[in-house]
């Protein structure tokens, strides 16, 4: 509160600032559009998305760009996690989310890690983020 105080007193301009905060580009509001009309809910538990390579030059956006768009469907009711994987030249970058499911420990079984509800893995092939979506599938069993 004492910082909010300070910062409201040095004439801070928090209309601006809440403007600029949700600003996106509209290559970005395009490839979120596409998102929220083609994810698929498996067992109404775990929220996929799969973006190739191609569907990223589509909508001229980076794979490092595409990751502001992970949280995009995290509020449907019923999802215990989320996971986007994202095709970067031969590797497939894949993002985990759980609202409270300890997906960390599928990460690391994929070469990667982080805490315990966000986490981050790499998949070698679309076949293996089938095996990552049914690892997803047990620990929201739990």
């Amino acid at each position: 509160m004492r910082r909010t105080a300070l910062l409201i007193e040095t004439g801070f301009d928090s209309q601006d600032f809440y403007v600029n905060l949700y600003k996106k580009t509209l290559r970005m509001v395009r490839l979120e559009g596409y998102i929220l009309q083609n994810f698929e809910v498996i067992e109404g538990k775990v929220g996929v998305m799969r973006l190739p390579a191609d569907l990223l030059e589509t909508y001229d956006v980076t794979a490092n760009e595409s990751s502001l768009l992970v949280n995009s469907f995290a509020d449907v009711e019923g999802l215990a996690a989320w996971v986007f994987f994202v095709e970067e030249g031969e590797t497939i970058r894949c993002r985990i989310r759980s609202k409270k499911a300890v997906i960390n420990t599928v990460a690391k079984e994929h070469n990667g890690g982080g805490h315990p509800v966000a986490a981050g893995a790499t998949a070698y092939s679309w076949k293996e983020t089938d095996v990552i979506v049914e690892k997803l599938l047990q620990v929201c069993q739990n």
